[in-house]
């Protein structure tokens, strides 16, 4: 048992995964270095989380979402960045929409406690002030985030000369 568990520990992730699903105790060890492996991140678009994260809007396995712990959230659709954000009257409307968010992520993922947001569609114009590093929405996104989350941005700004 004790060379099976040394050989799990140089196994990659795809690797781990297949080991789960060989005996019930390779499965148990096999899980525990799977699902907190470092380097091994998930991919969820932005915009199925907004809209609630619900089962029929998804082709994701809702099973395998309860375990991950690294996770990208992508926003190629501009979910996050929207650009229809009013300023100051649309801010409490945004911390809103970004606290149902975490609540529906926390939900669908329980064992998150990594976060990669990679939002690569931002434009110089869609800023709130124009000293601010990334969009005002993702800001409030960011600040909103639980606190036991680690969470990153990825930001591309496309600077649009007028």
């Amino acid at each position: 048992m004790e060379l099976q568990l040394r050989v799990l520990d140089f196994c990659s992730a795809p690797t781990l995964y297949q080991m789960m699903h060989t005996s019930m105790l390779l499965r148990v060890e096999a899980a525990k270095r799977f699902w907190s492996e470092p380097d091994a991140y998930y991919l969820v678009e932005a915009h199925w989380l907004f809209r609630g994260g619900h089962p029929g809007y998804t082709y994701y396995d809702l099973s395998f979402m309860a375990y991950v712990q690294n996770l990208e959230i992508e926003d190629n659709d501009k979910s996050v960045v929207d650009s229809n954000f009013d300023g100051v009257g649309g801010i409490e409307l945004y911390y809103d929409k970004a606290r149902e968010f975490w609540r529906t992520f926390r939900m669908r993922f329980p064992h998150a406690k990594r976060v990669v947001v990679n939002s690569n569609r931002e434009k110089r114009y869609e800023r709130y002030q124009n000293d601010e590093p990334i969009a005002y929405a993702l800001k409030i996104l960011v600040e909103t985030c639980p606190v036991d989350l680690e969470i990153s941005v990825f930001v591309l700004v496309e600077i649009i000369v007028l």
